[in-house]
């Protein structure tokens, strides 16, 4: 039901009265001068005052979404900080690459074709020292070139990084997505006369 404020003319102070207290007179809160509320035809003088609307109890499905909300936030941060770590880790492997001069550029067959350049080019007493190595320590004890372990790692962490940052990226957008929904002004069903 509509309220109006009917302004008291001795205090300066109002109250609000209904249009059910039409022609009736009543008192001022303020300093107690009885009023007399204008008729239904002269309500128009009077400001309106603006109702509000109740706090409704928050619903289940707010709650639900705000768990999701949660839930994605969570997800979101504990991806990221993992791809944040994938990638900090391959920061610091290309930084010792840098450092050690390695060319991550070779393949196999350039590793080979080096390694018999270098043979071509060994005098007799280094490839006598070369045979009695492998006859000593067998060939199991050779061990895989560096830039080829590192190349390998690099190649096998990259798509992690970008899977894990991909699932970051949607944890947030979720996290976006329902944070708005949940702000989002509800729209009033009451109809105000």
């Amino acid at each position: 039901m509509s309220k109006f404020v009917l302004p008291c003319n001795s205090c300066g102070s109002s109250v609000v009265v209904a249009r059910t207290q039409a022609g009736m007179s009543i008192p001022c809160d303020g300093c107690g001068v009885v009023l007399q509320v204008p008729t239904i035809r002269n309500f128009g003088s009077l400001k309106q005052v603006e109702e509000e609307t109740p706090v409704a109890a928050t619903p289940k499905s707010s709650l639900w979404l705000s768990l999701l909300a949660a839930i994605a936030f969570i997800a979101g941060a504990g991806s990221l900080a993992y791809t944040g770590s994938i990638g900090w880790e391959l920061y610091a492997l290309l930084n010792q690459v840098a450092t050690a001069k390695l060319d991550l550029t070779k393949n196999e067959e350039d590793y080979v074709r080096d390694v018999r350049t270098a043979s071509l080019k060994a005098t007799p007493a280094d490839t006598w020292d070369y045979w009695n190595e492998m006859t000593e320590f067998g060939l199991s004890q050779a061990s895989t070139p560096e830039f080829f372990r590192i190349k390998r790692y690099i190649e096998a962490q990259r798509p992690e990084l970008l899977k894990w940052g991909a699932v970051s990226a949607v944890c947030f957008t979720v996290f976006a997505a329902v944070t708005l929904m949940l702000r989002r002004p509800k729209k009033s069903s009451a109809l105000s006369t």
